[in-house]
């Protein structure tokens, strides 16, 4: 029987610049904007067809999303 085992090297943030820890802070907030922003825009544009869809918009967005 082995044992598998995985390593990893963390970084915490009271080991690391805090003007490093802000900078990542402040980009996932960025992306995570970003992000939201996308897919409630294109929940819009599926909202706004004016033919009705056996399909919901969630597996839509699914489907083209993964």
């Amino acid at each position: 029987m082995s044992v598998k085992v995985i390593f990893s090297n963390r970084l915490y943030k009271h080991k690391i610049d805090s003007d490093f820890v802000m900078s990542i802070d402040h980009t996932l907030r960025v992306f995570n904007q970003a992000k939201h922003f996308r897919y409630q825009a294109k929940v819009r544009e599926l909202r706004g067809l004016k033919e009705k869809s056996s399909v919901s918009i969630h597996q839509r967005l699914k489907q083209r999303y993964g």
